[in-house]
């Protein structure tokens, strides 16, 4: 292997030794494509067996695509291939030693240059089995879009039962969107969702005098089956029209329905120059607790409520926000254990807060002392399961 991989999985695979053990899967990992476009251009690319073209897929394969912080992402992937060949899952994911360590600037990142046009989504997610997207840095670098529904991730795929869209462990902000702006939408009854411990926050919108400034970080409508939104912390969305009440600031938006799960959410600060909702919660989700906001609209059971940012975070200042819990916050060890139930437990900075026995805290930050994930020299590395 001429990458500088060598042979070792990041995967750990493993294979029969013969003698009842096990040893290390013979394989090749090398870095193969420059952009995550290229890399989900290639998960319908089906093996033919003839090993003339050894980096594709065949039937049954969870595909894994691993960032590089060899250089920022710019682009807006579309997330829908695979259906041919019949694989079984995508991820796209960081390596480790290339991911954030819960601040912006570190690991792999996605970072706009230049307003883009319409409504699309910078992740646009339409698929027929589980996808997870997790690790990334997706700064909007104080961009938008010119169209009025724009999302940094759109969710949907009609869907079976646990054919889960998982977004978890991103880290999205600065975004300066025109109109309306989502930052994590999930379409109604259209799929199942996992949504964990991502940090989102300064994110503005503007109504420009012909349309309202609606801005929710993350949206729950009517999950198909059960659905978590667990340990996110969100912090700073705004309208930039001082006095503009035209549109809605909501955090985190539920509509009601049983089969959504909402807990330990930190969520801070909606509204610099207009009014808004942390949470909005006339219809709550189906399990609605341990959730803390920095107004009155964490009524569910055991939130915290009229909670001051600046007690929460290492730093709430603009433009220089550190979301980790300081020490004495309220968050600190109010939060409902979950076990690996949404697979919430792994937290921002990767501590396992199951594995590790924590009494668990609000938001996505588990406040015990991390080593601080290393940044290391954007590429993805190919894994065929």
């Amino acid at each position: 292997d001429d990458s500088g991989n060598g042979d070792t999985s990041p995967c750990e695979l493993r294979a029969d030794d013969g003698e009842g053990g096990e040893e290390q899967a013979s394989a090749n990992f090398k870095r193969m494509y420059s952009t995550i476009t290229l890399w989900e251009a290639s998960l319908d690319d089906e093996d033919d067996g003839s090993g003339s073209t050894p980096f594709t897929y065949q039937s049954g394969d969870d595909a894994l695509g691993e960032c590089y912080d060899d250089s920022t992402f710019n682009e807006r992937p579309t997330i829908n291939g695979g259906g041919t060949v019949g694989l079984n899952s995508v991820t796209l994911s960081v390596a480790s030693g290339e991911r954030h360590n819960g601040t912006a600037g570190n690991g792999a990142r996605l970072v706009l240059t230049a307003n883009w046009s319409g409504s699309v989504a910078i992740f646009d997610i339409d698929y027929e089995m589980p996808v997870t997207v997790e690790w990334l840095e997706i700064d909007g670098a104080g961009y938008g879009a010119t169209g009025t529904t724009p999302k940094c991730f759109d969710l949907g795929g009609t869907s079976t039962a646990s054919d889960y869209k998982t977004v978890s462990k991103c880290i999205i902000h600065h975004f300066s969107n025109k109109y309306k702006f989502w930052a994590i939408w999930t379409h109604d009854t259209r799929s199942d969702y996992k949504i964990n411990n991502n940090i989102i926050y300064n994110i503005q919108t503007s109504n420009a005098g012909s349309s309202s400034a609606d801005n929710v970080a993350i949206e729950i409508y009517n999950p198909r089956n059960a659905s978590y939104y667990d340990s996110n912390t969100i912090h700073d969305l705004w309208t930039r029209d001082a006095g503009d009440e035209s549109g809605d600031i909501i955090m985190i938006e539920t509509d009601n329905d049983a089969d959504a799960f909402c807990s330990n959410n930190l969520v801070t600060d909606a509204g610099r120059n207009a009014g808004g909702e942390c949470f909005d919660s006339a219809d709550p989700a189906g399990d609605y607790s341990n959730n803390l906001s920095s107004d009155a609209t964490a009524d569910g059971t055991n939130c915290l409520i009229n909670k001051s940012a600046a007690d929460q975070y290492e730093s709430n200042t603009v433009d220089s926000e550190d979301l980790h819990l300081k020490s004495g916050a309220d968050a600190i060890g109010a939060g409902k254990d979950l076990g690996t139930t949404g697979g919430s437990n792994v937290d921002i900075n990767g501590r396992d807060r199951d594995a590790e026995g924590d009494t668990w805290d609000i938001g996505a930050h588990q406040t015990v002392t991390e080593a601080a994930a290393t940044a290391n020299p954007a590429f993805l590395m190919f894994v065929d399961t």
